[in-house]
């Protein structure tokens, strides 16, 4: 039976491409690198992606897919709403940390800067304001959080989440900003909590 693996082989040059990428960075990989570590020829890497900038961008993206579908398992899960709300700022906090290759790529001018904040970026953050909203709202119904604005409260709290991105991305050690994050957190729940 004929089967038409271009999808397959896609699929496997992006995820290895996350790989390689996620170890050496944007200006230390090439096309070649990724196209050894998959066992592909570069012609086959290349027709799938036109240059290493594309292929970065959809890696971007792909992670970013990935970001969301955690953040569903949490937004999900059979937690109260200050537990979600908690895990889902550590869950969201601890990918990102490991995803400052993107961010470095950004600052640095391999990616554009455009493309990321207009496409992949804008969506996210959409994405993520609805996950926030349905969390504030299961906590509301379940007289954890106090009623309000939940649109305002999800826009709020991703801004905030935003506000941390960067001194994650630029110092992965960084034990000042766990220390921040849990103070974050702290003060996120003691604002909407139901009084």
């Amino acid at each position: 039976m004929f089967r038409n693996s271009t999808g397959d082989t896609k699929e496997l040059i992006l995820k290895i491409a996350m790989q390689v990428f996620a170890k050496y960075g944007f200006l230390k990989t090439s096309i070649s690198d990724i196209a050894k570590a998959a066992s592909k020829s570069n012609s086959s890497v290349r027709y799938y992606f036109k240059n290493k900038n594309e292929l970065f961008q959809k890696v971007a993206e792909k992670e970013f897919q990935l970001l969301h579908t955690e953040l569903e398992i949490v937004v999900k899960s059979e937690l109260d709403g200050k537990m979600k709300l908690t895990n889902y700022i550590i869950t969201r906090m601890r990918i990102l940390r490991k995803l400052s290759y993107i961010y470095d790529a950004i600052k640095n001018g391999y990616m554009d800067y455009e493309y990321f904040v207009e496409e992949i970026r804008r969506k996210f953050d959409d994405e993520e304001i609805s996950l926030i909203k349905e969390i504030i709202s299961y906590g509301t119904i379940n007289g954890e959080f106090g009623k309000s604005d939940n649109n305002q409260i999800a826009f709020v709290i991703v801004s905030a989440l935003k506000g941390l991105e960067e001194p994650l991305m630029v110092n992965t050690k960084c034990n000042e900003c766990d220390i921040n994050l849990d103070y974050m957190i702290h003060v996120l729940l003691k604002g909407i909590e139901k009084r």
